[in-house]
C-alpha cells in the first residue's frame, strides 16, 4: 500500500479520521504549506468514506490544480493527494507519515487517537478541541505536537462550500509557521 511513497522522496503528511470541519482549514493549509515543500504528498483518510463525502474534496483538489487518486488506483504513488475510500488501513499509512493530522479537533465529535501516529514518531497536528484528550495534552507538553485554534462558532464548513475563515486563518498560521516549516523541512531529505 503506497510503498512507492517512502521511495519517491515525497515530504508525506498523512491525516486521519477528519471531518469536513477539519478538512476545511487543513485543505486551505496544504495550499499553503505547498508553496514551501514542493514534495509535500497529503493521504487523507477521512472518518466517513461515502461518496458524498470523497467526491467534494476531488473536485476541491483539482480545482487547486493539485493531482488527486484514491487510495488503491496506481496513480496514488505520485498524487498530491491520495484520498482513502477504506477502512482498516490508517495505522498503516501512520507509518509512512513524516508529520500527522489527526481529525476531530475541529468537530464537536472530539479529537481521534493521537496514540497512534505518535507510535511512529511522527509530529501530530490537530485542531483546537483537543482539551478532553490527555494524550493530546502529554504530547503537547513533550513538543510532540502542535495544535492549531480557535474554533469560531459554528465548528466550520465543508471543504466543498467553503471554508470557516477563523479557523482556516489560525490553522494557515500554524501550517505555515517557521517552526512547522523547519519540522518538514528536516524530513525534506532523501530517505
Amino acid at each position: 500500500l503506497l510503498t512507492g511513497s517512502v521511495a519517491a522522496g515525497f515530504v508525506t503528511l498523512v491525516a486521519g479520521s477528519t471531518w469536513p470541519a477539519d478538512e476545511a482549514p487543513l485543505l486551505d493549509a496544504i495550499v499553503r504549506v505547498r508553496e514551501h515543500i514542493s514534495g509535500l504528498r497529503v493521504i487523507l483518510a477521512p472518518h466517513e468514506t461515502v461518496a458524498a463525502h470523497l467526491e467534494p474534496i476531488e473536485r476541491w483538489t483539482k480545482r487547486k490544480g493539485l493531482s488527486v487518486a484514491r487510495v488503491d488506483d496506481q496513480r496514488a504513488e505520485s498524487a498530491d493527494l491520495v484520498l482513502v475510500d477504506r477502512y482498516g488501513v490508517l495505522a498503516d499509512l501512520y507509518a509512512l507519515a513524516d508529520v500527522s493530522f489527526v481529525g476531530g479537533g475541529f468537530h464537536d465529535a472530539g479529537l481521534h487517537s493521537v496514540l497512534e501516529p505518535a507510535v511512529f514518531g511522527a509530529p501530530v497536528i490537530f485542531g483546537p478541541r483537543h482539551d478532553r484528550s490527555r494524550d493530546a495534552a502529554l504530547l503537547l507538553a513533550s513538543g510532540g505536537a502542535r495544535a492549531g485554534g480557535p474554533v469560531a462558532a459554528g465548528g466550520g464548513e465543508d471543504a466543498a462550500t467553503g471554508s470557516d475563515r477563523n479557523a482556516s486563518s489560525s490553522f494557515l498560521m500554524l501550517a505555515s509557521s517557521s517552526s512547522f516549516i523547519s519540522t518538514l523541512r528536516s524530513v525534506d531529505q532523501p530517505r
